[in-house]
């Protein structure tokens, strides 16, 4: 009659014990070496990104540090999301609920404006939008690299590379969000977002032409003109959803204007 492990269930050969407990120790080790080469390319990359970004771009530029990639350009994302969602909210409401159209009718009508945005709803569609620009950027220019310049790259490669300017660009929004959070988009905090913003808007475009160069091995008489294909379509594309976005926004805050039922221009409203 046939014996099986009392753990694992697998049929027990004559006189040998199971294995089981083997395979599980050999797994649970592996599971904690690939988190420990993570976390150790994490430092690696956010320690270089500030030390000596050329250098590191040179050593992460392997497919271990793919899973590095995708982690830094979802922390950029996120980061870019939550900057521009509280800013647009901001700056929109403040807009319509300060125009001087909508604050004449408020003082008529006797009633008081308010347009209150979903941010929510605005920070996962401009999370989307980053997402798809990282993405159009180096599929583009793996593309281009690959199939008209004829060059043997590896598309993990490049999103490898893309780790250092990633990380710029998630610690230069999520200061800025944090500026815009704690001292609102007028007088000190206006001041303070706006430099973090522009000085790393600025170094995170260096770093992302020199991360394309290494990431994809693309003679220096031909890397200006990779960088600025992927980047205009990239842009041009992501704009074109951007507009559509924020104009879709607007309407939806400006028709989100209605005066108080006391009123002249509410019992009008009411009526139609």
């Amino acid at each position: 009659m046939a014996k099986f492990c009392t753990k694992c269930g697998k049929p027990l050969e004559d006189g040998k014990p199971c294995n089981c407990s083997e395979e599980v120790l050999s797994s649970n080790t592996e599971n904690s070496k690939n988190t420990n080469e993570l976390v150790n390319n994490l430092l690696t990359v956010l320690k270089g990104t500030f030390k000596n970004p050329i250098t590191t771009m040179k050593k992460v530029k392997n497919e271990n540090y793919f899973m590095t990639g995708i982690i830094t350009l979802i922390a950029s994302v996120i980061g870019i999301s939550l900057f521009l969602a509280g800013l647009l909210k901001s700056v929109i409401e403040t807009a319509i609920n300060k125009n001087s159209i909508t604050s004449t009718l408020s003082y008529i009508s006797g009633s008081k404006a308010k347009v209150d945005i979903n941010v929510f709803g605005l920070w996962f569609k401009i999370l989307i939008v980053a997402a798809i620009f990282y993405g159009l950027y180096s599929l583009i220019a793996w593309l281009i690299t690959n199939k008209i310049m004829k060059r043997k790259n590896s598309y993990k490669e490049i999103i490898a590379t893309l780790s250092l300017p990633a990380t710029i660009s998630a610690t230069t929004m999520i200061v800025s969000w944090l500026f815009v959070l704690l001292f609102g988009t007028t007088g000190a905090g206006s001041l303070l977002y706006s430099l973090v913003f522009s000085f790393g808007s600025v170094l995170f475009t260096v770093y992302l032409y020199h991360s394309l160069i290494i990431g994809t091995d693309v003679k220096a008489d031909y890397a200006g003109y990779t960088h600025f294909a992927s980047m205009f379509i990239a842009s041009f594309v992501v704009g074109l959803i951007a507009i559509a976005m924020l104009s879709s926004y607007i309407n939806s805050a400006a028709k989100s204007y209605t005066p108080s039922g006391s009123s002249l221009f509410g019992y009008i409203s009411q009526s139609k």
